[in-house]
């Protein structure tokens, strides 16, 4: 039997997988949490457990991404229709969502395709990066098992039980598939466009606009120098503009095909940028810790199903001391469809997927047709996340004129040429900044900055 699940593959074991599970079971991480490993771990030990894993059954399966072993996942069948997971990923490929993806795939194919009425799984209490991808596939936490795990010393712990029911499992994939395929086709038309002019950066323009200028500046000035991580970058103009400054700068998106235009228009700009292909909700452990600023401006978080995920993700590739700036639509703009007559549609908080089918970008460029989901979440589910993050929050500005129409014909340029949202003739707010510092101690967590 294998599960397909986007470039992962779930299969069973093969004899000729011993070698990679003796490596990955060298790690100390893996030790730690599954104490019923032998201590030392050895070939003979791998051999045992690929031979044992394909005669437990048709369930037990090596995740593999590109050819290559990267974990392993386990489906337990016990009475009343119901099941036991469990799984671990060798040290170079966490971080990046293959785990999430692996489990998420198991457990639609035991609820779906088996039929069962639940599935169970644990995690040493203090494993919080187990826990996080039960989490995000949809497991409730239920409660601690004490005295559950005992370790080879003789020593025991506690575990949190989690479960999964039918109904709980959340459409994440499809989303996060669906927008990765509308994202594909806009980078594929987005360049040779006014909002996007390629001639005009490649000949030495700045792509930020007034209101990112000046939280650029409030935040960190000078960018020289400074390691910058450029979230969601899409074709990189951003990503471009902070490395002529002096920067040294990580563009990071989920769309490959994004990326490729980005690494043209960087070489046609004569700049080095390190690119890297991930989910930004799970961003890889070599970007942890490395950013003096996180920047990630206009059109961000609407196409985000885990707002808390977003922001623990990019709060933990800042240094101590290092920034956050986000440029965001406001989402009570983003509510309105027409200003004459007024005319709200969708939302203001709560982050449940909205579906869109599309055949122009916002750009105004025709683009091929196709969906694509967004959520909407309110400025009090933006700024909570950030504090639950870890950050502390400098500014939280709310702007009721801009420079420029980021609303495709929802706001008019008024005589003193700035830009405007009026509902029954009143200004409201059509972009929103916020600025949060990784605290350098643990004294700021949760706590806006005095």
């Amino acid at each position: 039997m294998e599960l397909r699940d986007d470039s992962l593959l779930l299969r069973r074991w093969s004899a000729d997988d011993a070698p990679v599970v003796y490596a990955a079971c060298q790690d100390p991480e893996i030790r730690r949490w599954l104490p019923t490993l032998p201590r030392p771990y050895t070939y003979e030990d791998a051999r045992a457990f690929v031979t044992d894993a394909r005669g437990l059954g048709a369930h037990q399966f090596a995740i593999v991404e590109a050819e290559r072993v990267v974990g392993s996942i386990g489906l337990h069948l016990a009475s009343n229709e119901t099941g036991h997971v469990g799984y671990w990923c060798a040290a170079e490929a966490r971080g990046r969502g293959i785990t999430t993806s692996a489990l998420r795939r198991l457990c639609r194919h035991a609820l779906d395709d088996l039929g069962l009425a639940r599935l169970a799984l644990t995690a040493d209490v203090d494993n919080l990066a187990s826990q996080r991808v039960a989490e995000k596939v949809g497991f409730r936490r239920e409660g601690v098992l004490r005295s559950h795990l005992r370790h080879p010393d003789g020593h025991r712990r506690d575990s949190a039980l989690f479960s999964l029911l039918p109904g709980e499992l959340p459409a994440t994939a499809e989303h996060h598939a669906t927008n990765r395929s509308h994202w594909d086709a806009l980078a594929a038309v987005h360049g040779q466009d006014d909002y996007y002019d390629s001639r005009a950066l490649v000949a030495g323009q700045s792509s930020l606009l007034e209101e990112e200028e000046r939280a650029l500046a409030a935040a960190v000035g000078d960018v020289t120098d400074l390691n910058v991580l450029h979230v969601q970058c899409h074709i990189g103009f951003d990503t471009v503009t902070f490395a002529r400054r002096g920067a040294r700068v990580t563009g990071v998106d989920f769309s490959e095909t994004s990326l490729a235009k980005a690494r043209a228009l960087a070489e046609q700009c004569g700049v080095a940028v390190e690119w890297v292909v991930a989910d930004v909700t799970e961003l890889p452990e070599g970007l942890h810790g490395r950013f003096d600023l996180a920047w990630a401006t206009i059109g961000v978080l609407c196409w985000i199903a885990d707002l808390g995920a977003w922001m623990r993700s990019v709060a933990g590739t800042l240094v101590r001391g290092g920034q956050l700036v986000l440029i965001d639509g406001h989402p009570l703009a983003k509510m309105v469809t027409s200003t004459s007559p007024v005319v709200l549609s969708g939302p203001y908080a709560g982050g449940a997927p909205l579906r869109f089918e599309d055949s122009v970008s916002y750009t105004n460029a025709a683009s091929p047709p196709g969906s694509s989901v967004e959520f909407a979440y309110s400025l009090g589910e933006i700024v909570t996340a950030a504090t639950d993050a870890g950050l502390v929050v400098s500014e939280l500005a709310e702007h009721l004129d801009v420079s420029f129409d980021h609303r495709s014909g929802h706001v008019d340029r008024e005589p003193d040429g700035r830009y405007r949202l009026r509902l029954c003739g009143e200004v409201v707010p059509t972009l929103f900044t916020l600025r949060a510092v990784r605290p350098r101690d643990h004294a700021g967590r949760g706590r806006w900055a005095a």
